[in-house]
């Protein structure tokens, strides 16, 4: 073992001295250090037969810094790798530049080699990685896109929770979104107050806002008179017909889809201008009369059971 590790650093300092400038001293010497203290064979065999180890390594050091577990972590190093290689990839978000700032960014995402660090809601970084690699290629080019990759890149970390979510729905129902996306981070009435969807998209002949919330309580959704109730509002002024708003729960943080209905019909029940607002389509394609002055259960049974979605 020994031996086999004395054979791969000095492969490693040979060729570093060789391909890389003195500057780049820092990183390199920890790579020596972790080399030579790792017992995760799979980290120094990857190190040793990868043609990027040297440059994704840098990239998960510059991003995390000396101390970070992630920088050993074989199934990130082959991501980071693989990433390198893909050029459309890397003009979509900024070179290994952009890489980096959203390796950094995404401060809570585990990786599977980091024990019990990272929030278990999330993906690990690799996969965090493969989703953002999945937009970038399918979904750059689409207005707004580079609104969702600036916030991967510089969001709180909320923001950053919220938009790994969007992300990953997004990959896992290919067929619901793929070649359907119009826009992304539009403003949703340009003549009320600015509240902006997640992404428009087509079903069928219908346009669709979707919206996607990653919150691990009800408490605070659509209080009135916050910022997600006003979003809510106008949203809701805005549609014909209800089937053209969607609602994404994360179920890694809320597994209860009744939990999340309660919220909304209470909502209904406790803001009698929610009724007002309705269109007369939206009110035609729910069944509701002229004469009526608030919601049947059946409306609101409708209504939760239409908007809402747990993925």
């Amino acid at each position: 073992m020994m031996k086999t590790i004395l054979r791969i650093l000095f492969v490693l300092i040979i060729t570093f001295v060789i391909v890389f400038p003195v500057g780049a001293q820092c990183w390199f010497n920890q790579l020596l250090d972790d080399v030579a203290k790792s017992s995760n064979t799979e980290f120094a065999t990857f190190v040793r037969n990868n043609d990027n180890a040297f440059v994704a390594y840098e990239v998960i050091y510059n991003a995390r810094g000396a101390n970070a577990v992630m920088k050993t972590d074989p199934a990130l190093l082959s991501k980071v790798s693989e990433l390198l290689n893909d050029s459309e990839f890397l003009k979509r978000v900024g070179g290994q530049n952009g890489l980096e700032e959203i390796i950094r960014n995404n401060r809570l995402a585990p990786c599977k080699t980091c024990g019990n660090s990272g929030k278990t809601y999330l993906k690990p970084m690799d996969e965090y990685l493969q989703d953002v690699r999945y937009y970038a290629n399918n979904y750059g080019n689409i207005p707004g896109a580079n609104l969702v990759l600036r916030d991967l890149k510089t969001g709180a970390d909320n923001t950053v929770d919220g938009t790994a979510f969007m992300l990953r729905i997004i990959e896992k129902n290919q067929n619901r979104f793929l070649g359907k996306i119009t826009k992304f981070e539009g403003s949703i009435d340009d003549l009320t107050n600015g509240c902006r969807y997640d992404v428009y998209f087509k079903s069928g002949t219908k346009d669709i806002f979707g919206e996607f919330k990653s919150y691990s309580s009800m408490n605070n959704f659509l209080s009135s008179g916050g910022d997600t109730y006003k979003q809510f509002t106008t949203y809701w002024k805005s549609i014909n017909s209800i089937d053209e708003l969607h609602y994404y729960f994360n179920m890694n943080k809320i597994g209860d889809i009744n939990t999340i209905k309660n919220r909304m019909k209470t909502v209904f029940q406790n803001n009698s201008e929610l009724f007002n607002l309705m269109k007369p389509e939206l009110k035609e394609s729910l069944g509701i009369s002229i004469r009526a002055s608030n919601f049947s259960d059946n409306n609101l049974n409708e209504i939760v059971n239409t908007i809402i979605k747990l993925e």
